[in-house]
């Protein structure tokens, strides 16, 4: 039964009862994605078979309720075996669960790093919400509870966040189980548009969405080739050559086309659909509470003292309209964990952004002194670009008989690749400030990466023996690396010296 303790959950609780309807549906469709097509293949043969003309749907029908009886009763094991409470003792938050082989998960208060709330398309027709518990050095959630009652779920993510504070600042805890401090939620929600989502998606990323069109496509492609084997004598080889001598100039280039336009139509819905009436709200000035989601809804709470890196990605259009993709990043740089760590404002205005400024740095973002690299690192990258183009045509020419025609287009890829150095080279910056540390990279799109110095957990300057006077930088943060190349090396060296000076007698803290 699900627990109405909601004060103190120190007692074993289940989920909500409608967590056994979830359950069956989820582990229907793990079993359907695993022994789908043998069902279907196991099914289409008996149809064909003589053994269908003496037995009918009989033996279909049994096939189909075993297989569902095994499913419900699988569910309902796992509801009964599912607990979770608060040890207070122990100081921890505990999960068990299992059929067979009982698994038990314990995590220390203080070692809670993300209390998560959100509902899948399931979720919200059975009206429950899943709750995730991830710790700071987990490539995943440690815990997931598939299925509480709204008010459960809220309750329970209160007691959390109200545990893990008392055991890492010392803070009291009343009988209720939250703060003794209330601190009431403001009142300014703040939403990004429809539109500027639209906007920012259509106009932005378009490298990621071609990487996954190309991915989707080869992953149809292997499919269709396992199902064409089975019903089909023909190679892949084969397939492919009568697919491609089928093809003339007209219908190839609609594909083109098609293939060149598919990244937009991805980039739009998988941002609209992920990001859906996004909106943030300041809960408290340590905490900023985050809401999104068409079919899946997301509620995250993001801790103000954890982040460690602000990222403004623009390009030209969307900073002719005023908005911009903006990224939090918090303190974990557990691999896998990146995106777990990371929330993301697509098509955020000028004027938000600047309230999450002073929200986060208590001013707005300034630059200061700016770093530009050596001309000499344009020029390399030019002279490696010529030479990347001319081997890759030798070779086009030399084993695949490429006609001179061609080299027109090599000159063309060439043309590009040069104006994408030039304007990455433009970009590529380092702006120094007391208050702020900015990186300045990427060519049609820029992107700004915003610490402030006392973040830095450890930095390099250094250069190589053959070009002393050039000079390279790392940063490193708890969220990942900032790197830079191709600057002056004393004017980097001067500024390292009295930047580490600086942040030795701050009393500030990286997290």
């Amino acid at each position: 039964m699900e627990t109405n303790n909601t004060a103190t959950f120190l007692s074993p609780n289940r989920m909500s009862r409608i967590g056994v309807l979830l359950l069956f549906v989820k582990q229907l469709m793990l079993y359907m994605r695993a022994f789908g097509l043998i069902l279907i293949l196991a099914v289409y043969r008996y149809l064909r078979s003589e053994a269908f003309e003496t037995y009918g749907f009989r033996y279909v029908l049994l096939l189909l309720f075993v297989f569902f009886a095994l499913v419900l009763v699988t569910a309902f094991l796992r509801y009964r075996n599912f607990r979770f409470y608060i040890d207070q003792e122990a100081e921890a938050f505990i999960l068990e669960k299992g059929i067979f082989s009982k698994e038990k998960t314990i995590i220390r208060l203080e070692k809670i790093f993300q209390i998560n709330l959100q509902q899948n398309v399931w979720q919200q027709v059975f009206d429950v919400y899943e709750l995730e518990v991830e710790t700071a050095g987990s490539a995943r959630a440690e815990v997931r509870i598939p299925a509480l009652s709204e008010p459960v779920a809220n309750a329970l993510k209160i007691t959390l966040q109200a545990y893990a504070l008392q055991h890492r600042s010392g803070d009291n805890i009343d009988a209720a189980g939250i703060p003794g401090e209330e601190v009431a939620a403001s009142a300014d929600r703040r939403y990004i548009g429809t539109g500027n989502i639209f906007y920012a998606s259509l106009l932005s990323h378009y490298g990621n969405g071609l990487r996954v069109t190309l991915g989707f496509l080869l992953v149809l492609w292997s499919q269709f080739n396992d199902w064409a084997q089975l019903f089909s004598s023909q190679t892949e080889e084969e397939r492919l050559m009568s697919w491609w001598e089928a093809l003339d100039s007209e219908r190839l280039l609609v594909i083109v086309v098609l293939l060149l336009l598919i990244p937009f139509v991805i980039n739009t819905i998988r941002f609209v659909i992920k990001y859906y009436n996004i909106s943030y709200q300041v809960l408290n000035p340590r905490e900023l509470g985050i809401d999104y989601g068409l079919f899946t809804l997301q509620h995250r709470i993001f801790q103000v003292q954890k982040l460690q890196e602000l990222n403004i990605v623009s390009n030209w259009f969307l900073r002719k309209k005023g908005i911009s993709f903006v990224t939090l990043l918090q303190s974990d740089n557990t691999v896998g964990r990146r995106q777990k760590s990371t929330t993301v404002f697509p098509g955020m205005s000028d004027a938000q952004l600047a309230q999450l400024e002073g929200l986060f740095f208590g001013q707005r973002i300034q630059q200061g002194t700016v770093i530009r690299p050596y001309v000499n690192k344009l020029v390399l990258a030019m002279l490696l670009r010529l030479a990347a183009v001319a081997a890759l045509g030798w070779f086009a020419t030399a084993f695949f008989e490429m006609p001179v025609e061609g080299w027109w287009l090599a000159a063309l890829i060439l043309a590009w690749s040069w104006l994408m150095a030039v304007l990455r080279f433009r970009n590529d910056a380092f702006y120094l400030h007391k208050d702020f540390i900015i990186r300045q990279s990427g060519s049609l799109r820029r992107t700004r990466k915003i610490i402030e110095p006392h973040k830095i957990q450890h930095m390099e300057v250094f250069r190589k023996i053959w070009r002393p006077k050039f000079g390279s930088i790392a940063i490193y943060t708890a969220s990942g690396v900032i790197y830079g190349s191709w600057y002056d090396y004393d004017t980097l060296y001067r500024w390292s010296e009295g930047l580490i000076s600086e942040v030795s007698r701050t009393s500030r803290n990286w997290m």
